[in-house]
């Protein structure tokens, strides 16, 4: 497919629930993924459900549900913490602000919910997906709050879902904000575009530091100021150049520059007639940004220096508030409530994107890399914003001991996993004076009487180039691990075989049952 291009039709659609509003979409790991979403009219209760997607766009049936918010409330923005804990800000009973954390698996099995936190006991209308990533264990989160203005403020959150107090609030005083629009710009500084009910569309930059720190508005600047305000977006498109998308009685797409000093400049383009008003909005590679709105997926062209292009394609949906991510390749799933009576629905479709797609918006920055180690496995999973990519680094054969027999002895395991041979303790300076022998230790005491009990009956572990050949005053380490193999050999099958930081805990019961100290 050409980069921007649309498949005819919907590959396939995933009823979410039969009353489900403002779904929000979130990778959990590899296929498999999550949505967020408020079940039932008039407030209804917050609820996840988990789903997975084939390479061919197919859903699965749900894998797992729950419901995490018993309040009333609506428009959740959901963003990973860590490999299995996700966090979820949101407007709840009496429209107060809340934030939950709670842990999903691998494969989408949903635990308890982990902490909450009231961060507004006023007043608080949330909109869609304006929680971030600040640094470390810092976030914030952008919301119309009190007296209508936009707030925005700043918690900590810790890899295993504990939530911290409020650090900073901005709040910048404007009218009823129906779209609020959140992203990260350059190192501290952040941008919000807020589209007022019947007032202006206004741009604002501040910054935010790593301890959550926020300052006063920095620049701020009139976008328009004509029709009803709705939905908006920001999106940076190179350099300094962010494109803005917003609905004032049609919708409209501008382009505008941010400096890294946060000063806003002077309108680039403008396009006040494109279809539909973009809700999730984010680059596919080659100068093409693919934007869902309400009953549609379009794609539109937008060059690095600003100037706007024409629409490329598009292809109608059945919902409305759509959120649109990326699945694989060139398959995108978006979901949004539909018929035929606010459903909540996600549907899978095909978008040709460039050879290399990146993550836009604030999405561009790591957040955070999971290591998983298993025998003859090395998985890495690389957080970008709340989205995760599962790579692949290797994934080889298992490893050749696993399939001898447990009577036989392993194979030498290859460096860097051998140890280091023991220091010997330098000679003094003064010559003539030779340094005194160590004591042994209780285990060293035990290790060799061991050696001398089995040096002829254990096979020879290492490679001639790997022995140290000079004398100790003690079993090298090298023979050591030779008998420690040994003593393991009885636990194998309970435990299985050793791999990467294993043996260290192997080590330190072996010290143990010889009782020694070091």
């Amino acid at each position: 497919m050409a980069i921007g291009d649309i498949g005819d039709a919907v590959l396939d659609t995933l009823t979410l629930d039969t009353d489900g509003y403002n779904p929000f979409l979130f990778r959990i790991y590899g296929s498999v993924y999550g949505a967020a979403y408020q079940s039932g009219p008039g407030g209804g209760t917050g609820v996840i459900k988990t789903f997975s997607i084939d390479s061919a766009g197919n859903f699965s049936a749900a894998i797992d549900s729950t419901t995490y918010d018993l309040g009333s409330g609506s428009v959740p923005s959901v963003i990973r913490v860590s490999a299995n804990v996700f966090a979820i800000a949101k407007s709840s009973t009496d429209a107060d602000g809340f934030c939950f954390t709670i842990g999903i698996s691998d494969v989408g099995a949903i635990g308890a919910v982990i902490g909450t936190l009231e961060f507004d006991t006023s007043n608080c209308i949330a909109r869609p997906d304006t929680l971030r990533h600040i640094s470390g264990n810092v976030y914030a989160y952008a919301y119309q709050g009190p007296s209508n203005y936009l707030v925005i403020k700043t918690w900590t959150i810790s890899p295993n879902g504990t939530l911290g107090a409020v650090l900073d609030t901005l709040t910048i005083s404007v009218g009823q904000n129906k779209g609020i629009a959140f992203v990260k710009c350059t190192g501290s500084l952040y941008a919000a575009l807020i589209n007022q009910l019947v007032e202006n569309t206004t741009l604002h930059t501040f910054t935010i530091s790593d301890a959550g720190d926020i300052s006063a508005v920095i620049g701020s600047a009139f976008i328009s100021g004509s029709g009803n305000g709705t939905k908006t977006q920001i999106v940076p498109i190179g350099g300094d150049n962010y494109a803005l998308t917003y609905y004032r009685g049609t919708g409209t797409l501008q382009t505008r520059s941010i400096s890294s000093a946060g000063v806003i400049g002077s309108e680039i383009d403008v396009d006040a007639t494109i279809s539909g008003v973009p809700i999730t909005m984010f680059s596919i590679g080659g100068g093409v940004y693919a934007y869902a709105s309400n009953g549609s997926v379009r794609t539109i062209a937008i060059a690095p220096d600003g100037t706007i292009g024409s629409e490329v394609d598009s292809l109608a949906i059945t919902t409305s508030n759509p959120h649109l991510i990326h699945h694989r390749e060139n398959l995108y799933v978006v979901a949004g409530t539909g018929p035929p009576t606010n459903d909540g629905l996600a549907d899978t479709l095909t978008i040709g994107h460039a050879a290399a797609l990146l993550p836009a918006d604030d999405l561009s920055r790591v957040t955070g890399i999971r290591h998983i180690y298993k025998p003859g496995l090395f998985r890495m999973i690389l957080s970008l914003g709340d989205v995760s990519n599962t790579i692949e680094i290797a994934e080889a054969k298992v490893r050749k001991e696993l399939e001898i027999p447990e009577q036989q002895t392993p194979p030498p395991r290859p460096y860097p996993f051998a140890p280091e041979p023991r220091l010997v303790p330098p000679t003094p300076y003064r010559t003539g004076i030779t340094a005194p022998e160590p004591e042994p230790s209780a285990m060293d005491r035990m290790l060799r009487e061991a050696l001398a009990q089995q040096e002829q009956a254990v096979p020879d572990m290492f490679p001639a180039s790997a022995k140290i050949t000079a004398p100790q005053p003690i079993p090298s380490i090298l023979k050591t691990k030779q008998t420690l193999w040994q003593k393991i050999t009885p636990w194998k099958e309970e435990v299985g075989e050793t791999f990467g930081s294993e043996v260290v805990e192997r080590f330190r019961a072996i010290r143990r049952f010889f009782g020694g100290q070091r």
